[in-house]
């Protein structure tokens, strides 16, 4: 991706996070977008100049006033292309709060390129710290049931399911 192809207006990219770190990055154009394609040489170095977290996870996005269309890669840790990542989505939501100074309802699309659409809205608040709401629909891949302890530690003890379902929209 060209050096151009970067909108810095609102805020030149940057490592941000609760918990896993994303690299975020304002794209110009939505063809821009489509394009990206992570050079793993480029991420390793990236680390090597940023190490806040091994796995240099990249948000590069789109913002067209409340609507932003998103890629998420986290190539370093197997992730080609991620198709929902609420928490980053939730920091992108209280950078933009921050800089732009109002109180903000995004709506985020992300994985459309991958045949996964998500539709994630982040609500905020202008305050510190910024709150943020995170709703959304994604995609169910998959399924499963979870084993949770009776006694509500590690402790052995009777295993109880609860089924675990990604809902549809």
């Amino acid at each position: 991706m060209p050096l151009d192809a970067v909108k810095s207006d609102t805020h030149e990219p940057l490592q941000a996070g609760v918990g896993l770190p994303f690299v975020f990055v304002e794209l110009k154009e939505k063809a821009q977008l489509d394009a990206c394609a992570p050079v793993h040489d480029v991420l390793r170095e990236g680390v090597k100049t940023y190490p806040a977290h091994p796995l240099f996870a990249l948000f590069a996005y789109v913002r067209d006033g409340n609507s932003i269309d998103a890629c998420v890669f986290a190539t370093l840790g197997g992730i080609m292309k991620g198709p929902a990542t609420g928490n980053a989505s939730a920091v992108l939501a209280a950078l933009l709060t921050e800089t732009l100074g109002a109180d903000l309802t995004l709506n985020i699309l992300q994985g459309e390129g991958m045949g996964r659409p998500s539709h994630i809205t982040a609500r905020t608040k202008q305050t510190s710290p910024v709150p943020v709401t995170i709703s959304g629909t994604a995609v169910r891949t998959m399924q499963g049931t979870l084993l949770a302890s009776a006694t509500g530690n590690s402790a052995p003890g009777p295993l109880h399911p609860m089924k675990v379902i990604a809902r549809p929209p």
